[in-house]
C-alpha cells in the first residue's frame, strides 16, 4: 500500500499549519522512534478530534507541538486526508514537545535538504510561492499605515508572505492577481 492509499483508508484525517515567522516557515523532525516515518521532517499537525475542525486541529497541535498558537491562520490546500493551514508568528520561540526531536526555520531555497513526510514539500512550496495574501504591520487604527502606497507595493510583490515586524500589530491584506 502506497502513502496515497493509506492516508484515503485512514477514519480519520489530520491538518497541519504551515508557520511563518518573517521569510521562514517552522518545521519539526519526528523523532526516531516515532510510528510513523521517523526522523521525517513534518509540519506541527495532527488528527482531528471529533467535533473538532481542521482549522481548530491545525492550531491545537500547533500549540500541542511547537507551543506556537500562529496567527492570520487560512487554508492553503487540502491532500488526501491532510488537511493544510498557513499562519504567522510575531516570535521565533519554538517549544517542542516529545513527538519531535528538533525544529527548524527554514526558506523557500533549503527545502530539498530535507527529508519530508509527504505532501510537505509541496504544501511548502505553495505557501512560499503564494502571492494572494501579504502580511504588513499596521497600527491599531488601519487608516494609518494601510495605505494605497502599501496597497501598491503589494500589488507588486514588495512584501513576501508571511513577513512580520516584532512589536507591531498585524493585519493581513488580500492582493488579487492581474
Amino acid at each position: 500500500m502506497n502513502f496515497r492509499e493509506y492516508m484515503e483508508a485512514q477514519e480519520e484525517d489530520a491538518a497541519g499549519v504551515i508557520v511563518f515567522y518573517g521569510d521562514e516557515a517552522l518545521i519539526l523532525q519526528r523523532g526516531p522512534t516515532a510510528p510513523w516515518m521517523p526522523n521525517k521532517w513534518n509540519l506541527p499537525g495532527g488528527g482531528i478530534d471529533p467535533n473538532e475542525t481542521p482549522y481548530i486541529a491545525a492550531i491545537r497541535e500547533c500549540r500541542e507541538e511547537a507551543g506556537i498558537v500562529p496567527q492570520n491562520v487560512r487554508s492553503l490546500r487540502s491532500f488526501p486526508g491532510f488537511h493544510v493551514f498557513v499562519g504567522i508568528t510575531n516570535s521565533a520561540k519554538v517549544r517542542i514537545n516529545k513527538e519531535s526531536q528538533r525544529y527548524q526555520w527554514v526558506d523557500s531555497q533549503s527545502l530539498m535538504k530535507y527529508d519530508f513526510v509527504p505532501y510537505v514539500r509541496e504544501a511548502l512550496g505553495l505557501a512560499f510561492k503564494a502571492n494572494e495574501t501579504v502580511v504588513v504591520p499596521i497600527q491599531t487604527d488601519p487608516g494609518k499605515y494601510a495605505s494605497r502606497v502599501l496597497l501598491a507595493a503589494a500589488k507588486n510583490g514588495n512584501f513576501p508572505l508571511g513577513k512580520v515586524l516584532p512589536g507591531n500589530p498585524l493585519r493581513t491584506i488580500h492582493v488579487g492577481r492581474d
